[in-house]
C-alpha cells in the first residue's frame, strides 16, 4: 500500500515536471501534411514496467514535452556511472547551446519523445514522431540543419569526455566531427569551444590522444578559410616559411592580411615571420592583432612569451604570457619548458627550500610530523638493506628505496613534478639534506587514476637510522592560478631503518620491477667527512 502512493504520487510530480518545463508551441509543418506540429505531440510515451510494476499514465494531448535534457540525463548516467561527473559534464555541454532559440526546442522535444518510445518498444509512436520529426524538418530546412549541427556537437563533445568505455577510435572521430563543425564555410564558435574543453578537461586512458587530436583540429580550423584565392595564397606562403624564404613570405602573408583582414591565422603567421627575423616589436602587433580575434589562440599566446623573452629579456612579461597560453592549453610541453626556465628555481626556493629546512630542525630534534596529503592523493615508500658482494668493502651500506605516488581524484586534475627532496639522519646524529629539481626523465605527469613507481640507491659508508622526504607537485589546470592553488606539497612519513628488510643484491632487480629506476647516488665522501 505504502509503495501505490508512493507510485501514484510520484507520477504527479513526473506530470507537473513535465507539463512546466516548457510553453506550448506550434512547430512549423509541411504543406499537406495532416497538421501534427510539435503542439501535437500529446502522444501517451510507454514505459517499461519498472521493478515495482509502475508505469506513467497519459498525459493531455495538449500538453508539450520537452524531454531532450532527461534522455540525455539517461543516457549519460548510463555511460558515466557518476552523477557528480554526469551534472558537471552535463553543465559544460549545455553552456556551449545555451544560445539556443526557442524555435529548436520543438525540433529537440520531437527527437526526444522518438528516443523515449523506441527506448520504450512503442514501435507505432516511433514511427508517428519520425514522420513529425521529418516534417518540422522539411518545412525549415535551415533551421533543421543548425539544429543537427548542435546535435551533433553534443554527441561529439559527449563522446570525447564522458565515453571513457567506448574505443580511441571512436572518440578520435569525435574530435574529427568537432572539428569539421568548427570550420569555414559554416564555422560553428560552439564547436571551437568544444575543442578548447577537450584540452583543458579531458582526462583518463587516451586522453593524451584525444588532446593532440583537439590540438591538431584547432590548427586546421584556425588555417582554413572559405576563399580559395585566399587559401591559395596562404598555402604559397607557408611553403616560402618552410623553406625559410623569409621575405618572401612576410609579403606574401602581408597580401593575405589584406585580402582578409580578419583572417587570424594571417596575422599569426606573420607574427612568425616577424619573429623569426628578429622584428620583435613588428611580431608582437601581430600577435595582438590574432588576440583581438581569436582570444584562445595558445600558438599566438606562447608566441607573446618568445617574443618578450628575445626582445627585452622581459622574464616576467614572458612568463605572463605563457601562462596565458598554459590557461587555454595545459599541456603545451615546449611553453611548459620555457616558463619552466624563467620561473622554476625560484619556486623550488619559495615552495620547497623552506620545507626541507624545516625537516632538517625536525631530525636533529627527533620531532618531525609528515603534513596531511593534498585531497586525493596518497604516497607511499620503503626502503631495503641491501647486502653487498662478496668483493665489496664490509664498510660499504647500500639502501634500495621505492615510492608510489598515486593520483586518485576523480574529474580532471592531472599533476605534475617540480621538485623533491630528502633529509637523512646518519648513526651518531649528522643529518644530510638534499634537494634535487624533478627535470628531464625525473619529470613525470600523473593523470587522475594514475600511479608513478620510482626508484633508487644511495651508498654509504655509515648506517641510516632515519629519513624523511618531500615533493612539490604543480597543478597542470591551475599554472595562472594563485600560488595557494597551483602548487600541491606533498611529505614522505619518516622511514624506520631498523625495520628495514635486509636483501642479497640479487633481489634489487626483482623489488624495482614496475617502479623507474633513477640510478645510485655515491654518499660515502658525504659520510666519511
Amino acid at each position: 500500500f505504502a509503495v501505490d502512493i508512493w507510485l501514484q504520487r510520484f507520477r504527479q510530480r513526473i506530470a507537473v515536471m513535465l507539463s512546466r518545463s516548457l510553453p506550448r508551441v506550434s512547430a512549423p509543418h509541411a504543406a499537406g501534411s495532416t497538421g501534427h506540429g510539435a503542439s501535437q505531440v500529446a502522444q501517451t510515451l510507454s514505459f517499461p514496467r519498472c521493478s515495482l510494476g509502475a508505469q506513467l499514465e497519459r498525459h493531455h494531448s495538449t500538453v508539450y514535452y520537452s524531454l531532450w535534457a532527461s534522455v540525455a540525463a539517461a543516457s549519460l548516467v548510463g555511460r558515466t556511472g557518476s552523477k557528480g561527473s554526469l551534472r558537471r559534464s552535463r553543465r559544460r555541454i549545455q553552456a556551449l547551446g545555451e544560445s539556443e532559440s526557442d524555435e529548436f526546442q520543438s525540433l529537440e522535444s520531437l527527437a526526444a519523445g522518438l528516443d523515449l518510445a523506441k527506448r520504450s518498444g512503442d514501435t507505432a509512436l516511433a514511427e508517428k514522431l519520425k514522420t513529425q520529426l521529418e516534417e518540422a524538418e522539411a518545412s525549415s530546412p535551415f533551421l533543421a540543419l543548425r539544429w543537427r549541427q548542435k546535435r551533433k556537437l553534443q554527441v561529439a563533445l559527449e563522446t570525447v569526455l564522458l565515453g571513457v568505455k567506448d574505443p580511441l577510435p571512436s572518440r578520435i572521430e569525435a574530435v574529427a566531427a568537432l572539428e569539421q563543425l568548427a570550420s569555414p564555410p559554416l564555422a560553428e564558435a560552439a564547436a571551437e569551444e568544444a575543442l578548447h574543453t577537450i584540452l583543458r578537461e579531458v582526462s583518463g586512458k587516451g586522453a593524451e590522444a584525444l588532446r593532440e587530436s583537439a590540438e591538431s583540429a584547432l590548427w586546421n580550423c584556425w588555417l582554413a578559410h572559405d576563399d580559395e584565392e585566399v587559401s591559395a595564397e596562404m598555402k604559397k606562403g607557408l611553403t616560402l616559411l618552410e623553406g625559410e624564404r623569409m621575405q618572401e613570405a612576410l609579403q606574401v602573408f602581408s597580401g593575405v592580411i589584406e585580402m582578409a583582414p580578419d583572417y587570424a591565422e594571417a596575422w599569426n603567421k606573420r607574427a612568425t615571420v616577424h619573429y623569426l627575423l628578429n622584428m620583435y616589436d613588428e611580431s608582437i602587433y601581430d600577435c595582438h592583432r590574432v588576440l583581438e580575434l581569436k582570444p584562445k589562440h595558445f600558438g599566438c599566446l606562447a608566441g607573446l612569451g618568445l617574443c618578450y623573452n628575445s626582445s627585452s629579456g622581459n622574464a616576467q612579461e614572458a612568463a605572463k604570457w605563457y601562462k596565458e597560453a598554459m590557461k587555454v592549453h595545459p599541456y603545451m610541453r615546449g611553453t611548459r619548458a620555457n616558463l619552466d626556465a624563467i620561473e622554476r628555481q625560484g619556486i623550488l626556493q619559495t615552495h620547497l627550500q623552506p620545507r626541507l629546512e624545516r625537516t632538517i630542525e625536525a631530525m636533529k630534534h627527533g620531532s618531525f610530523e609528515a603534513e596531511d596529503l593534498p585531497v586525493g592523493l596518497s604516497v607511499d615508500w620503503d626502503v631495503h638493506s641491501v647486502l653487498p658482494r662478496g668483493s665489496l668493502s664490509s664498510d660499504l651500506k647500500l639502501y634500495f628505496f621505492r615510492v608510489c605516488l598515486r593520483n586518485k581524484a576523480l574529474g580532471t586534475r592531472a599533476i605534475r613534478s617540480l621538485g623533491r627532496f630528502y633529509t637523512l639522519r646518519f648513526d651518531g646524529g649528522r643529518v644530510f639534506p638534499l634537494l634535487r629539481p624533478t627535470e628531464g626523465a625525473a619529470e613525470f605527469v600523473l593523470e587522475p587514476g594514475e600511479e608513478y613507481r620510482y626508484a633508487w640507491a644511495f651508498t654509504v659508508s655509515q648506517e641510516l637510522v632515519g629519513m624523511v622526504g618531500g615533493m612539490l607537485l604543480e597543478r597542470l589546470d591551475s599554472v595562472g592560478e594563485s600560488d595557494e592553488k597551483r602548487f600541491l606539497p606533498i611529505s614522505l612519513d619518516s622511514l624506520n631503518f631498523s625495520d628495514a628488510p635486509t636483501v642479497p643484491m640479487t633481489r634489487v632487480e626483482e623489488l624495482c620491477e614496475g617502479h623507474f629506476y633513477m640510478g645510485q647516488l655515491d654518499l660515502r665522501e658525504v659520510t666519511d667527512s
